[in-house]
């Protein structure tokens, strides 16, 4: 009984999906990907799809703080 639990990066994707900036927010600060894999839909592409133009923006941010700790200084 009861519904399966979702990781983060899934959570995202579907808060991304529907347009919940603050759920979206809410993900990143808990560590979700938003390219979590090459294969898989991402958080960025449901938003986009979703005409959500505020959360691609927040996605995209999120994406670039992440590069920018990730390179070589």
């Amino acid at each position: 009984p009861g519904g399966a639990l979702m990781s983060d990066d899934e959570s995202l994707m579907k808060a991304a999906g529907a347009g919940h900036e603050l759920a979206v927010r809410f993900f990143l600060d808990c560590g979700a990907l938003v390219f979590p894999a090459l294969e898989r839909k991402s958080a960025l592409s449901a938003a986009q799809a979703g005409g959500h133009d505020e959360v691609v923006r927040v996605l995209l941010a999120a994406e670039a703080r992440m590069r920018a700790r990730l390179s070589p200084a």
